[in-house]
Parts: C-alpha cells; sequence; structure tokens
C-alpha cells in the first residue's frame, strides 16, 4: 500500500515536468514547420499537420528525454534535432501505404533517397535527410528504416479480413517495435546497445496500446487489427498485462543502474497504462452485447476513450502507480 501511495505522489509530481517537456517541443516543431524550405513548403491537409506534430511532439518530449536520462547520455540540441526528423516523418511514411497507397517499390525508392516528384514523398525525404544528419547512429537508421519499411509492407495483410489473430498481432508488434528502435538510433549507442530488447518491446507495446485506442478508427478505414478482431476483452486485457510484465522483467533486469531504471519506469508508466483504462470503457460497453467484444455493433461514443477527462486520468495515474509497484 505505502509503496503504490508513494507512486501516487511521484506520478502526480512528474506532472509538470512532462508539461514544460511537451510545450517545449511544441515550439520546436512548430519552428521547423515554418521554416521549411520552399523546395519541401508542400501544404498537407489537415490529417497531415496533425501527425507530423503528433509524433514529432510525442515521440521526442515523452520518449527521448527519458531515454537520454536512462542511459545517461545528454539529451543535446542535436539529439533533440535528430529524434524529431525521425519523428516527423512518421505520419508521411504511414500514409504512403495507407491514403496513397504506393506500391512498395515507390516506397523503398524514396528512402533509398531516389528522386521523385510525389509531394509528399519529397517532404518524407527531407525529414530523413535531416534526422540522418544529426543521428548519433546514421548507418544504423537507415538500416531500421528498412526493417521499418519491411514491418509496414508486411502490415498490408490488416486489410484482409481472413489475416489470422496471432500474425495480426505479430504485424503490430514488430510495427511497433521497429519503429521505436528507428527512433532510438537517433541517440547516442550501437547496435549492441543493452537496452534494444527494452526498446522493441516498449514499441510493441505501444502500437498495441494505439490499436486499442483506435479501434473505432480502424474499423472505419477497413484495417483489421489483433484489438478490434479480439472476441474478448478479458482475452485483450490479459495480452496487453503480459506485455507490460515482460517491459517489468526488462526494467528489472537492465544493465543501467537501478536509480536510472526506476526513474524511466516512472516517466513511462502513465503512456503504458492508459490503454487500461480504454479496456474498462469497452468492457462497460460489452453489456450492450452479451458480454462479448463486438466493435462492428457498438457506436462510435461507446468505441471512443476520452482521456481529457478528469476520472479517465485518475484512472491511469491509479493503473500507473499499480503497475510501478511490480518492479
Amino acid at each position: 500500500m505505502w509503496a503504490y501511495l508513494r507512486n501516487i505522489i511521484r506520478l502526480s509530481a512528474l506532472a509538470p515536468t512532462v508539461f514544460r517537456r511537451v510545450k517545449r517541443q511544441q515550439k520546436f516543431v512548430e519552428n521547423i514547420i515554418e521554416t521549411l524550405p520552399d523546395t519541401y513548403k508542400y501544404i498537407p491537409d489537415t490529417e497531415d499537420i496533425r501527425k507530423i506534430k503528433l509524433y514529432g511532439i510525442s515521440i521526442p518530449a515523452l520518449m527521448g528525454e527519458a531515454f537520454c536520462s536512462f542511459c545517461n547520455i545528454p539529451y543535446s540540441e542535436k539529439e533533440r534535432s535528430a529524434i524529431t526528423y525521425f519523428a516527423m516523418l512518421t505520419g508521411p511514411f504511414d500514409d504512403l501505404f495507407d491514403r496513397h497507397e504506393m506500391t512498395d517499390a515507390q516506397i523503398s525508392h524514396l528512402l533509398e533517397m531516389h528522386e521523385t516528384d510525389n509531394t509528399q514523398g519529397k517532404l518524407l525525404q527531407y525529414f530523413f535527410r535531416k534526422g540522418l544528419e544529426t543521428a548519433s547512429q546514421p548507418e544504423t537508421a537507415q538500416q531500421t528504416a528498412m526493417r521499418v519499411f519491411a514491418a509496414q509492407s508486411a502490415a498490408r495483410a490488416q486489410k484482409s479480413t481472413t489475416t489470422e489473430a496471432d500474425i495480426l498481432k505479430q504485424l503490430s508488434y514488430e510495427k511497433g517495435g521497429a519503429s521505436m528502435l528507428f527512433y532510438r538510433c537517433a541517440l547516442p549507442g550501437n547496435k549492441q546497445n543493452p537496452d534494444n530488447e527494452l526498446v522493441y518491446q516498449l514499441g510493441a507495446t505501444g502500437q498495441l496500446a494505439n490499436d486499442i485506442f483506435d479501434i473505432y478508427k480502424d474499423l472505419q478505414e477497413h484495417i483489421y487489427t489483433f484489438a478490434n478482431q479480439c472476441k474478448s476483452i478479458e482475452i485483450l486485457r490479459s495480452e496487453y498485462q503480459q506485455q507490460l510484465q515482460c517491459i517489468a522483467t526488462l526494467i528489472q533486469h537492465t544493465k543501467i543502474n537501478v536509480k536510472s531504471a526506476k526513474a524511466f519506469a516512472l516517466q513511462c508508466a502513465p503512456v503504458l497504462t492508459r490503454a487500461l483504462v480504454a479496456l474498462d470503457h469497452y468492457e462497460k460497453a460489452c453489456t450492450h452485447t452479451n458480454g462479448n467484444f463486438e466493435p462492428a455493433k457498438l457506436t462510435r461514443k461507446q468505441l471512443i476513450c476520452d482521456m481529457e477527462k478528469p476520472a479517465n486520468i485518475f484512472k491511469m495515474i491509479h493503473y500507473a502507480a499499480k503497475w510501478l509497484t511490480t518492479l
């Protein structure tokens, strides 16, 4: 009980720090967008801008600084710049598969920096090039970018209603895990980083969390994931909790000193455990479907979990504090 209460206090004290990080990163991203060279000043639509800002702010602010403090490495403007550019290309890159329906060959040529007339592709190449200029591991970043490409290509199977649940699960895990490894390449280290397994697991779990929150959106876009095809909230919750336990185990066995590891876990906890709040929200909706989880039969309101509601924020803090006691 005392450990739980202590974690509640620590999480509450963390909020102002996270707020300052997000505000600083928001200004950093807005400055990049405002100062884009005319050649790359392709004006995306509202959804493009939303994604560029979402990833460009959240990944560096929530994970970039956390990784640096965890590994006791500096988070200078160089590191901030590299991970920001890598994060900002995530939205345009995803859209090449989801919205623009480019072929694998076309996308591969973009990543290999071949000249293109595609405005979205030019923007992606600009972000990628700028990230590589300041990344601490540029060669590994290029290799990992191709791994992300392979994961996204394989994830085209999520458009098929016949893809089995276990395959859908692995597609999500590889997409999220490879992406987090790619962001990690912006920071000092090498291919044999002792934290690589943890980095991958964080990304894989984060992708499952995104899939849980995006159930309504994905179904509208005919994208099938383990989260929206799972017929039981109990099974989905069990899978997610297993991933959280795996992260806890990796943190416990890290070669980084214990104090840094626990500080890192504290910063990750709210991001990781918010999906449990969404699962609670869906569980209530299952009373309308005899306890079965059938998203196609539920309304938008029943499938949208508003994390700005105070009650949901308190639940997230509760789950985060509870998870931290397992470390």
